[in-house]
This record gives structure tokens, C-alpha cells and sequence, in this order.
């Protein structure tokens, strides 16, 4: 079977819940709660797979498909100031933070598999 690859061409902030990338599958499979990494200017992040929806339909899957475009969300990242954003932020006045910049990641943003499992 082929490693997963995802190529996210935008991607935002949900407050409270996790970072979404919105893209398409290249190849393989990932799944809920499977690891993922994202190189960055700093090196390799990773964090764990919160939601996978379908965009044709808007449906939430448990498994991405090949060749699909999807929005996948991350959360429970390797570098813990990613995970308490709200602290640095108020939801009811400030506009969600830049992904790109949060991240360190310009677009296309590539997503793969966890090189740990």
C-alpha cells in the first residue's frame, strides 16, 4: 500500500478544536487519530488526525481516499504551544490565527505519515 501524502492548498484555524487543511490525497490512506508530520521551516511537526471530511459532500469520513479532495484536521501537535492557541488569543475579538505563520509553513503545505510508526 502507498504511504499517505496530502498536498493542502489552504488551510485555517477552528477555535477550540484544531488546525484544518483543506487539499487533496495523492496517495494512501490516514485515518482518525493516526499520526501525521508536516515539515516546517523548523523541522518535522507532528500531530494526531482530529477530522476527516469529505469535501464533495461535506461528509465527515473516519478514512481519507486516494485522489479526493478532503479537509483534514489536525490537533495534538509535537509542539505544545500549538495546542493552547486560546490562551494567546480571544476568540471573540481577534481573527483565528495564520496557519502559515503559526506553523511555519508556506503553501502547498505536504502532509504525510508519521515516519514514527
Amino acid at each position: 500500500m502507498d504511504s499517505f501524502k496530502f498536498v493542502s492548498d489552504d488551510a485555517f484555524y477552528i477555535w477550540g478544536r484544531c488546525f484544518s487543511f483543506q487539499g487533496k490525497v495523492l496517495s494512501g490512506e490516514v485515518s482518525k487519530d493516526e499520526e501525521v508530520m508536516i515539515q516546517t521551516k523548523d523541522g518535522l511537526l507532528y500531530a494526531k488526525v482530529d477530522l476527516i471530511i469529505k469535501l464533495s459532500d461535506r461528509k465527515v469520513i473516519e478514512t481519507s481516499i486516494k485522489g479526493e479532495r478532503i479537509a483534514i484536521g489536525l490537533h495534538k501537535f509535537s509542539k505544545e504551544e500549538l495546542n493552547n492557541i486560546e490562551k494567546n488569543f480571544n476568540s471573540e475579538v481577534d481573527k483565528e490565527p495564520l496557519t502559515t505563520e503559526f506553523l511555519g509553513v508556506e503553501y502547498p503545505i505536504h502532509i504525510h505519515i508519521s515516519d514514527k510508526t
